[in-house]
């Protein structure tokens, strides 16, 4: 029979003391950090600045604040973008895009003229410009409809990007009795359903130009307020000289200046300096956890909330707080007003590429509550008194590749090809259901 002798016991307890003692030190060190986060989130605290964001940049801002309709486009304004990528230059964008009348798309024809007048209300699928060569699905659906009814056809595109189902309707509603269209079409995708309205404001602020994006139809809101989000970049110096040097940058693979440009470089502070002034709202986050160390991970990868979100999204509309379309009385209005009005007034539902490649006319919840969706669709066919028309029916199905006809399977706006595909499933709808 052996015993442990009196050194090794001595070791071993010396070795545990050290144990508990580290141990002790770590865990005082984890719970001093966890409260000084716990008061520096009390203060907002932002996350770093973006070394190399991306994003995008306009000059002249082609927006207008209008406290009706949210906004309005600048009427005539040629003007540029230039894309940010990864703090680099990536790309500018002449845009000869808002015509004469304030809306998207070149004006072909003459309205007062036509046999046949057609009024378009719609979102960002209406307003796409593929290419900036000034055609639009509505554009397209003009030529088709005076094609193949042998009629002088004019078609009036009041589409606006970001606008919802609400939206559409206060604009058609102020709009139809004043254009007096043979027909109106209220064209609107699915998540457009629970679109809250939004107003957009131009304005100077603390240094530089910015456009606001707000819930409250008020030219005095401010970035710092919870509901604003700031919607673009402005910058006067993203000018035609300064996209043809970038451009030649680009063309001979000059890193240096694409990262370094002065111009650039002031980009990207001005991107962290606003983005610093949006003060996102906390989420709450419990620093009483025994699953992670906020030390170890502030130590390990620069970041102790590594795997949570400390921050909620910025503010983006989100949805409209109602579920039945009567409780918006402004909503109400609208359709009384486009009933009065005599005018023959469609709702067509566009599907995107999920749909489409799904060949499900409805897919509810990508983006919003769908049970949501679904009780705001049936109080507009309840308040409209007539059913939504579905344009699957009327689309060439199954495309060999759905991809081919939107911008990309992140971005389902449709491209050069795809404002054509949409113009003929709306032709095909009015003219196979002898609407016109």
């Amino acid at each position: 029979m052996t015993t442990a002798s009196p050194q090794r016991g001595f070791r071993v307890r010396e070795g545990l003391l050290v144990l508990v003692a580290v141990s002790l030190a770590l865990l005082a060190a984890e719970v001093a950090y966890r409260g000084f986060r716990v008061y520096q989130r009390a203060f907002h605290a932002l996350p770093p600045d973006e070394e190399a964001p991306s994003f995008g940049v306009y000059n002249p801002p082609p927006w207008e604040f209008d406290d009706q309709f949210g906004f309005g486009y600048v009427p005539s304004l040629d003007w540029w973008t230039a894309n940010i990528r990864d703090g680099a230059f990536k790309q500018c964008n002449f845009q000869p895009r808002n015509n004469e009348r304030g809306n998207i798309g070149d004006i072909e024809g003459d309205y007062d003229a036509a046999s046949l007048k057609i009024l378009v209300f719609g979102d960002s699928f209406a307003a796409m410009n593929p290419g900036w060569e000034g055609r639009t699905w509505p554009n397209w659906l003009q030529r088709k409809l005076a094609e193949r009814t042998g009629r002088s056809v004019h078609v009036v595109n009041f589409g606006r990007d970001s606008y919802g189902v609400l939206q559409m309707l206060d604009l058609a509603g102020a709009r139809v009795p004043e254009w007096k269209p043979d027909l109106a079409l209220i064209v609107f995708i699915t998540n457009d359903l629970t679109r809250p309205r939004t107003w957009r404001i131009v304005k100077n602020l603390r240094g530089y130009s910015r456009m606001i994006v707000s819930s409250e139809a008020s030219e005095a809101a401010d970035p710092r307020t919870s509901h604003t989000n700031e919607g673009a970049i402005l910058s006067e110096q993203v000018t035609r000289a300064w996209c043809q040097r970038m451009g030649q940058a680009w063309e001979r693979g000059d890193e240096d200046t694409l990262r370094n440009d002065p111009v650039v470089r002031g980009l990207v502070t001005q991107f962290n300096t606003i983005r610093r002034e949006n003060v996102p709202k906390t989420l709450p986050i419990d620093h009483t956890s025994l699953r992670v160390s906020f030390l170890y991970n502030r130590i390990r990868y620069g970041y102790p909330y590594r795997g949570m979100q400390e921050f909620e999204d910025h503010w983006r509309g989100g949805a409209t707080p109602v579920w039945d379309f009567s409780e918006d009385a402004r909503f109400v209005r609208a359709v009384a007003s486009l009933k009065a009005s005599g005018t023959p007034v469609l709702l067509i539902h566009m599907p995107v590429y999920p749909e489409i490649r799904a060949r499900e006319e409805y897919i509810f919840g990508y983006t919003t509550d769908g049970d949501q969706e679904r009780a705001l669709l049936a109080s507009l066919e309840r308040l409209a008194g007539q059913s939504v028309i579905p344009l699957l029916p009327h689309m060439d199905l199954p495309l060999e590749n759905p991809l081919d006809y939107v911008v990309s399977a992140e971005d389902w706006h449709p491209n050069a090809k795809g404002i054509v595909f949409y113009a003929e499933a709306v032709s095909r709808a009015l003219l196979d259901r002898d609407l016109l």
